[in-house]
């Protein structure tokens, strides 16, 4: 179970298109699909920059108007699914 101070890389079988208000993530090694909406979109250009999840949510909220404690459930229910989906990976440490 992922928490606010993991941070986890993205696989290099995951192939990502961006779209103007979402994405597109392919498991090449499973051939599904992922679609990511605007904000799913934001948080996967953030974990591309190697940030904690910690550091994801702070930079949403700045870019958001959100709560802060619903933002966190949000992101770690979404980063959860990308986990189970073998689309990030956590880093250990």
């Amino acid at each position: 179970m992922l928490n606010l101070t993991d941070t986890v890389m993205i696989p290099g079988h995951i192939s990502y298109a961006a779209l103007e208000d979402a994405a597109v993530l392919l498991n090449i090694k499973t051939n599904r699909y992922f679609e990511l909406n605007e904000i799913g979109k934001r948080i996967w250009e953030l974990l591309g920059e190697q940030n904690s999840l910690l550091e994801v949510c702070r930079t949403l909220e700045n870019e958001y108007e959100v709560e802060a404690a619903q933002l966190e459930r949000d992101a770690l229910e979404l980063l959860n699914q990308l986990v189970e989906n073998g689309l990030v990976e956590i880093v250990p440490g």
